[in-house]
C-alpha cells in the first residue's frame, strides 16, 4: 500500500489530473454501455397521483416487474416487453383507480357493524367517486373532484335541505372547456343525484375561472357577460376551423387563432312603412242638397193695380240640387321596433398557420417546401365559409404556410442528431463496447504501464551502478541549474550535467536516476566532475564558493 501511495506521489499533479480525467471518461463510457444495454422503457400510466403511483409500484414489485417512476411521481414506465403483463397485474388489483372510490366501497362492508352516519358517508363517497370517473371520460378533462351535499333533514326540523354540488375540473393542455361540455357536466351530475337541480351546481376549473355559477342555469353566465360570450365565440370558431382543416392536414400541422369584436351597444329602432296597394274602405258619407225658388218677377204698371190682373199671368220659379259623397280608405301600415340588448358580433379576424410540405430533394433528404398559392387560396375560401365571413363587417382571414419547429431537435443541430442516430442504432452497443475497450487499453498503456516500466528501468540501472561500486553523487536542482559551466582558475571548463547529457560522444545507455533531480543525469558527467574535483581541489573549492556566494562572485 505504501508503494502505491509513493508511486502516486512520484507521478505529480499533472499525471494525477490526467488519471482522474481518464477515470471520469471510463465511468461515463460504462454508464453509456449500461444504459444502451438496458431494455427500452414504455409509458405504463401517466398523470397519476403520488399515492396511486406508490400503490402501482408495490404491485409491480410483488410481480417482479422492473419499473421506473418519473421525478414528479406522476408517470410510471416499464420495459416494452412487460407492458401487457404489468397492465394485467394492475387490473387484477384494481389499479389505477384515479384516486377515487366508487361503489366497490360496499364490497367489504358489513351491515351489522355499520352505523347510519358511516353508511351515509360511504354512500356520498361512492357517489362522488362514480361521478368523478364518469366526468373524466369527457374529452379534454384531465382530472376532476366532486363534492356533494345530499338532501337531508335535520332532527326536529320540518324543512329539508336541498342537494348541492361543486365540481373542480382540470383540463388537458390548459384549455378552457366550452359551454357544451359544462352543460353536459351539469346535466350528468344533476341526473345522478336525487333532488339536485342544475342551478344548484357550481363548476370551476383549476385556474379559478367560474364555468357555471351556483343558482344559474347553463348558459346564463355567458348571456350576461359580454367578455364570456366573446371568448366562447372565439373558441367555437377556432375549433370549427381546426376541425375542418385537420381532416386533410392533421392537428399537428395547423394553428388557429380567432379574434372576435363584440358590439355591446343597446339600440332601439322604430320603422314604419305604408303600402298604397293595400287600400280598405273604412267609411263612406253621402250628402244631397236641393233648392226650389217660386218667387215671380213683378213689374211696376197700371195693370198690376187692377182686380184680377194676375189671373192671366204665367207663374215661373228656379230649382237646384247638389249631392256630395266622401269615402275614407285605410292604407296598409307596418311598424317595426328593433331592440338590441344582446352583444352582437361586429368583426371577425382569423389567422391560420399551416406547416410546410415535407418533400425529398435530389439527394434523397427531406426538406420543407412552402405550400402553393392555389392551395392556400382554397384553404382561405374554406375558412371563410366556416366562420361566416362578411366583408361588410370588415372580416379578415389570413392563411400562411410556415415551417413548424420541432422541439425534439437538439440545440446543437447536426452533431447532436448524429450522436442520437448512433446511439439509437441497432449496432450502438457493439460499437460503443469496442471503442470503449480500445480507449481503455490506450489509457492503461500510457498512464499505468509506461510509468511502471520506466520506474523499473531506473531501479535496475541504480542497482547495477551500486554493484559496480559507482557512487551516486547527490546533485541539487539549484546547483545543477545555477550555471551551465564549471570554470577553474586555470581556464579548464567542465560542462554542466545538462550540457554533458546533450553530447553525442558519451554512451547513450549510461544513465543514472537521482532523487531531487528532474529527469536523468548521465553517469559519465558525474564521473568527469568527480575526477576534476580530485585533481584540482583548490580551484573546485573556489568555484563552489562562487556558487554559494553569488554576490561576492559577481
Amino acid at each position: 500500500m505504501n508503494n502505491i501511495i509513493a508511486n502516486l506521489r512520484a507521478l505529480g499533479f499533472p499525471k494525477l489530473a490526467a488519471l482522474g480525467g481518464v477515470a471520469l471518461v471510463m465511468t461515463a463510457l460504462v454508464g453509456i454501455l449500461i444504459s444502451q444495454n438496458s431494455k427500452p422503457s414504455t409509458l405504463l400510466y401517466r398523470d397519476l397521483e403520488p399515492r396511486e403511483s406508490a400503490e402501482i409500484a408495490d404491485q409491480l414489485k410483488q410481480a417482479h416487474i422492473a419499473y421506473r417512476v418519473s421525478d414528479d411521481a406522476q408517470n410510471v414506465y416499464v420495459a416494452s416487453d412487460k407492458l401487457a403483463d404489468a397492465r394485467l397485474q394492475l387490473a387484477k388489483a384494481g389499479l389505477p383507480s384515479s384516486g377515487n372510490v366508487g361503489y366497490e366501497i360496499f364490497d367489504k362492508k358489513s351491515g351489522l357493524s355499520t352505523s347510519d352516519f358511516e353508511e351515509n358517508i360511504d354512500r356520498t363517497r361512492a357517489l362522488e367517486g362514480e361521478l368523478e370517473r364518469s366526468i373524466t371520460l369527457i374529452h379534454g378533462i384531465k382530472s376532476v373532484r366532486v363534492h356533494l351535499v345530499l338532501p337531508h333533514r335535520e332532527l326536529f326540523s320540518a324543512a329539508e335541505q336541498d342537494a348541492q354540488a361543486s365540481v373542480i375540473i382540470s383540463s388537458t393542455h390548459m384549455q378552457k372547456l366550452d359551454t357544451e361540455s359544462v352543460s353536459a357536466i351539469l346535466n350528468l351530475v344533476s341526473g345522478a343525484v336525487p333532488g339536485l337541480k342544475a342551478g344548484a351546481i357550481s363548476v370551476v376549473d383549476d385556474r379559478g375561472h367560474v364555468l357555471a355559477a351556483n343558482g344559474r342555469e347553463p348558459g346564463s353566465l355567458s348571456d350576461t357577460d359580454p367578455e364570456a360570450m366573446r371568448r366562447e365565440e372565439e373558441l367555437r370558431l377556432s375549433r370549427s376551423v381546426e376541425g375542418i382543416l385537420a381532416a386533410s392536414l392533421g392537428f399537428d400541422h395547423i394553428r388557429v387563432e380567432t379574434n372576435v369584436t363584440m358590439n355591446t351597444d343597446h339600440v332601439k329602432q322604430t320603422h314604419e312603412s305604408f303600402d298604397p296597394d293595400q287600400q280598405v274602405l273604412r267609411s263612406q258619407q253621402t250628402r244631397t242638397k236641393k233648392n226650389i225658388n217660386n218667387d215671380q218677377e213683378k213689374n211696376v204698371s197700371v195693370e198690376n193695380n187692377l182686380p184680377n190682373a194676375q189671373a192671366g199671368q204665367n207663374h215661373s220659379g228656379s230649382q237646384s240640387s247638389q249631392q256630395d259623397e266622401t269615402d275614407n280608405y285605410e292604407i296598409g301600415k307596418t311598424t317595426q321596433v328593433l331592440v338590441q340588448d344582446v352583444p352582437k358580433i361586429a368583426r371577425v379576424t382569423v389567422a391560420v398557420v399551416i406547416d410546410d410540405v415535407s418533400v425529398k430533394n435530389s439527394a434523397g433528404k427531406s426538406v420543407q417546401v412552402p405550400r402553393s398559392s392555389e392551395e392556400l387560396s382554397r384553404l382561405v375560401d374554406l375558412v371563410k365559409s366556416t366562420v361566416g365571413f362578411d366583408s361588410r363587417r370588415g372580416d379578415i382571414v389570413t392563411v400562411q404556410s410556415m415551417h413548424f419547429s420541432d422541439i425534439s431537435e437538439s440545440y446543437n443541430g447536426r452533431p447532436q442528431a448524429l450522436i442520437s442516430k448512433i446511439l439509437n442504432s441497432d449496432h450502438a452497443y457493439g460499437i460503443l463496447k469496442t471503442v470503449s475497450a480500445f480507449v481503455a487499453l490506450i489509457m492503461l498503456a500510457v498512464f499505468v504501464v509506461r510509468p511502471l516500466l520506466k520506474e523499473k528501468n531506473n531501479s535496475s540501472l541504480a542497482s547495477d551502478n551500486a554493484n559496480r561500486g559507482v557512487l551516486a553523487v547527490p546533485v541539487d536542482n539549484k546547483l545543477a541549474s545555477a550555471t551551465p559551466m564549471l570554470t577553474s582558475s586555470s581556464g579548464l571548463m567542465l560542462e554542466s550535467p545538462e550540457n554533458v547529457s546533450e553530447g553525442k560522444s558519451i554512451d547513450e545507455g549510461s544513465l543514472i536516476s537521482m532523487r531531487g533531480v528532474d529527469g536523468q543525469i548521465r553517469l559519465s558527467a558525474i564521473q568527469a566532475a568527480a575526477e576534476l574535483v580530485n585533481s584540482r581541489p583548490d580551484e573546485s573549492l573556489a568555484v563552489l564558493r562562487s556558487w554559494l556566494s553569488p554576490a561576492e562572485g559577481g
